[in-house]
């Protein structure tokens, strides 16, 4: 089978979006800590399934959600359709690209995407990216989305997303590019570092109340 034709080889290319459009649920990777290896089968069966001789309820370690990038839909009447894991990134919204496609000026596809990256992925301020390239290309950038208020709104929006997929929910951004080149790959890539950053929180929190559980356990 050709391998653009195998539906498998999405998920090792990081793409969820099909799975996750034809109803898929991705199961938690439970594995046991090292000190662990040595217990009897049963003994991970049970850890696995939550429960523990010894601690009785063990809660599960927090999933990573997933965040893939699609098409506009539009319904019959032409409006846009969105499912429930839909996340429209276009500039209506504070996730827009800054910096338009303008081809009389050579702001090609790829210097306005590379822009963006800057802003989401570097996390450089819309104002402090450079308007003109080595090439003489002219950057412009949309007016709404310079200032303190769309600064504020833009990472808003991205902490709002990073809690979603930290709490293990698979999203997808939506945008009219896709599949072409799109934005909405550098803000896959932020949200996705965002999540990261929260659930090794909630991993270091869990931790400290286990130790503390543990420490009240042996008293």
């Amino acid at each position: 089978m050709p391998s653009k034709a195998n539906i498998a080889d999405f998920p090792s290319r990081g793409d969820f979006d099909l799975l996750t459009q034809l109803g898929a649920e991705e199961p938690p990777f439970i594995l046991p800590t090292f000190a662990a290896w040595d217990e009897p089968f049963a003994k991970w069966a049970d850890w696995g399934e939550g429960q523990d001789e010894n601690a009785g309820r063990v809660s599960l370690p927090p999933r990573l959600g997933s965040i893939g990038i699609g098409h506009v839909q539009h319904d019959l009447s032409g409006k846009v359709s969105l499912r429930d894991q839909d996340v429209l990134v276009d500039r209506s919204t504070p996730l827009g690209n800054p910096f338009p496609i303008d081809l009389l000026t050579g702001a090609s596809r790829p210097l306005v995407c590379d822009a963006c990256a800057e802003v989401f992925i570097n996390e450089t301020a819309v104002e402090e990216i450079s308007t003109k390239s080595s090439s003489g290309s002219q950057l412009g950038t949309a007016a709404k989305f310079l200032g303190a208020d769309a600064h504020r709104a833009r990472w808003s929006a991205i902490d709002v997303l990073a809690s979603r997929v930290a709490g293990g929910e698979c999203i997808r951004l939506v945008c009219w590019c896709a599949p072409r080149r799109c934005h909405a790959s550098s803000v896959a890539a932020c949200v996705r570092n965002r999540a990261r950053e929260v659930l090794a929180g909630a991993g270091e929190r869990r931790g400290r109340q286990s130790e503390g559980q543990s420490v009240e356990r042996g008293r």
